[in-house]
């Protein structure tokens, strides 16, 4: 097989790829929108352990939005050898740093649990729990950006293939700088959810409160169980995606060769490398399905938002029968919804009027029949709108 023929195969893959990854990044970046505004709006969820899922999902978002300037970029061909260098190591550095600090605020959120539930009673956590977690989380930021920044040292693209993002030389020091990334944001990380959340357990087996519950303080140890659960399923989760690429990235570190030059020795490790790579990218796009698939609260909440999300739409259609019926209230609240229909009607037909005014002009056409129309119609509409307002 000639080597045009293996390169058009792998630009082939990689368009596939990129397609697939365009299309899940669009759902994903859409749904860590929807769980962005459930924490952020929702008083229920201004807790220590939401707030830490909320920055684990704000970083989620911006690693969305650089995927698809990413798969947007290798879809369009639109790189060349210096702008596909600038872009490689923007779109990697974004997307390792935000899996980063979400995977690292996973385990944060594992530590938090268990003084919650194991050791709440700890005093010297209870006096300084604000301290700890503001501190963690600026360390998190700082070791990652740090890690991210030394990391891209060697990051680019080839001549050659421009759509391959690579370490061009993988030296001495790019093993150091790969295997400390690799164990500071992986390993660490998933020793921490290990122990941390197994104690969760073992404790939660065998303790036992002591008297008599009542029914609810049974219904609250309940919920804290199940939060748990959904809590230890959302960091296995993460845990066994992460495991593939952090060993074949250890492995690629420890032998000194590029992504590159394994896609010539060895095409079955370049595409296993490809896979484990897809997982890490991809796990933006699972997460916020993860949560809601495990947590109760979450998923209530979501519902509750299309819930009224469809019933205001609905009431913005259509005004209550009971208006008819001398019901002030809700008459008032359609007059408002059918003015600010009519308002957006109108600045609509002027804004049509504006470009039709600008394309006749540009045109040297004289004549103005239909933009005439169009104003005398923007205008009887905004006079209905102004009668109605002041009755």
């Amino acid at each position: 097989m000639s080597n045009d023929t293996v390169t058009s195969t792998y630009f082939q893959f990689y368009t596939i790829f990129s397609v697939l990854g365009f299309v899940l990044t669009i759902f994903g970046f859409a749904a860590n929108l929807i769980l962005s505004y459930v924490f952020i709006t929702d008083k229920n969820f201004h807790k220590v352990t939401y707030c830490l899922i909320l920055i684990c999902v704000l970083s989620d978002s911006i690693s969305n939005i650089a995927l698809f300037f990413g798969y947007t970029v290798m879809l369009g061909k639109l790189a060349n050898y210096e702008s596909g260098t600038v872009i490689c190591k923007l779109v990697l550095f974004i997307v390792f740093s935000s899996y980063g600090i979400s995977f690292m605020n996973l385990a944060l959120i594992a530590v938090d649990r268990y003084f919650a539930v194991v050791r709440p009673l700890a005093l010297f956590y209870r006096i300084y729990k604000k301290r700890i977690l503001i501190t963690s989380e600026l360390s998190i930021f700082f070791i990652v950006a740090v890690i991210g920044i030394l990391g891209n040292s060697q990051i680019g693209v080839r001549q050659e293939d421009t759509r391959l993002c690579d370490n061009l030389n993988v030296t001495n020091y790019n093993t150091i700088i790969m295997v400390t990334s690799t164990v500071i944001r992986f390993i660490i990380p998933s020793t921490i959810i290990i122990f941390f959340y197994w104690r969760i357990i073992v404790h939660q087996r065998h303790y036992v409160r002591p008297g008599q519950l009542t029914a609810n303080q049974q219904d609250e140890e309940l919920k804290k169980r199940k939060h748990i659960q959904a809590l230890l399923s959302i960091s296995a989760f993460n845990v066994l995606n992460t495991w593939p690429f952090s060993v074949i990235y250890l492995i690629q570190a420890i032998i000194q060769k590029s992504t590159y030059q394994i896609r010539k020795e060895s095409p079955v490790f370049f595409f296993l490398s490809l896979l484990s790579l897809s997982l890490i990218s991809n796990m933006t796009v699972l997460n916020p399905f993860i949560y809601l698939k495990f947590d109760k609260n979450v998923r209530a909440s979501v519902h509750r938002i299309f819930k009224r999300a469809r019933s205001l739409t609905y009431s913005e259609l259509r005004c209550p029968s009971q208006v008819y019926f001398g019901n002030e209230t809700i008459k008032s609240h359609c007059t408002r919804n059918v003015i600010a229909m009519l308002e957006k009607l109108c600045i609509f037909m002027s804004m049509l009027a504006y470009i039709n005014e600008a394309l006749l002009l540009s045109g040297g056409v004289e004549k103005k029949g239909n933009l005439s129309v169009v104003v005398g119609s923007a205008e009887i509409l905004q006079a209905s709108v102004n009668s109605k307002r002041s009755n």
